[in-house]
């Protein structure tokens, strides 16, 4: 059922958790221990690997922000289901509004009428 609003929602805040201690460095090389191994010769191409990683600039994987993946989602998943229906949506909402306000005027003056009648 679709609702008429006539003032917006405020979205909700976000959690952003940032670690205090965090060696992305690290994180890297236990990738790639677990990908060699923990043997002297695996250690040693991870390393290899991470030096050979660091020497070109590259980075396997963009920065991690927290929540990057998750926010807006279900904001943006509306968003396009309703897509289509937003012009239509908004028309609509305009026209209800101005004509509850004509309306409105329109009982108020007879209602201002009929008491001057009853007055006199």
């Amino acid at each position: 059922m679709a609702r008429i609003t006539f003032f917006s929602t405020p979205e909700p805040r976000q959690y952003h958790y940032t670690p205090r201690y965090y060696d992305e460095r690290k994180e890297r090389l236990e990738e790639l221990y677990k990908k060699y191994g923990r043997t002297p010769e695996g250690e040693k191409r991870a390393e290899e690997q991470l030096a050979a990683e660091e020497a070109a600039g590259a980075h396997p994987k963009e920065h991690y922000v927290p929540g990057s993946l998750i926010h807006g989602a279900y904001a943006r998943a509306r968003q396009n289901a309703a897509e289509p229906h937003n012009r239509t949506r908004s028309r609509l909402k305009k026209i209800l509004t101005v004509g509850s306000i004509l309306l409105i005027i329109v009982l108020v003056w007879f209602l201002s009428k009929g008491f001057l009648q009853m007055t006199r």
